[in-house]
């Protein structure tokens, strides 16, 4: 006899819930320069893709990217949450905090801004990211800065 009213709660939740709308999810695809432990510059080409958390002052993202010093070529992914300062509007300032890992892995600060007009599906996007990582022998260890900037084209 207790199967009746669950059951009828249950049918009245479903009938009323409201139809669910997808987060905001976008994605980026550019190219920068990262710098590497000793000063050494290489170009950069990636993407990633950025997800509303409920909220859209917060957002959590994936990336990855290729370095180039010809012949050689590494690469690094890495996953961050992204703190939209203004959400809302066509310039958009964001923070980042994250860790990547691959070549020149390690904890990730950064910051940014997009340029998204409301209407549109494109935009662009700039970010400097500092990936911090412990470079040096077991005598000798040192926090080694690893700076990428990048810009990138933004699409929904």
């Amino acid at each position: 006899m207790r199967t009746v009213p669950i059951a009828v709660l249950a049918l009245a939740t479903l009938v009323n819930a409201p139809s669910a709308s997808a987060q905001d999810l976008r994605g980026f695809l550019g190219g920068g320069v990262m710098s590497g432990v000793n000063a050494e510059r290489f170009p950069t080409v990636g993407a990633g893709v950025l997800v509303d958390l409920g909220q859209p002052w917060l957002s959590a993202g994936g990336q990855g990217e290729m370095f180039f010093s010809w012949p050689y070529v590494a690469g690094r992914g890495g996953m961050f949450l992204q703190g939209n300062l203004l959400p809302k509007g066509p310039v958009r300032p964001f923070v980042l905090a994250g860790f990547g890992s691959g070549e020149s892995d390690g904890a990730m600060l950064g910051a940014g801004v997009e340029f998204r007009p409301t209407s549109r599906a494109a935009g662009f996007r700039m970010s400097v990211e500092d990936y911090r990582s412990k470079v040096g022998g077991p005598a000798k260890f040192h926090t080694g800065h690893q700076v990428t900037i990048r810009a990138a084209m933004t699409f929904r």
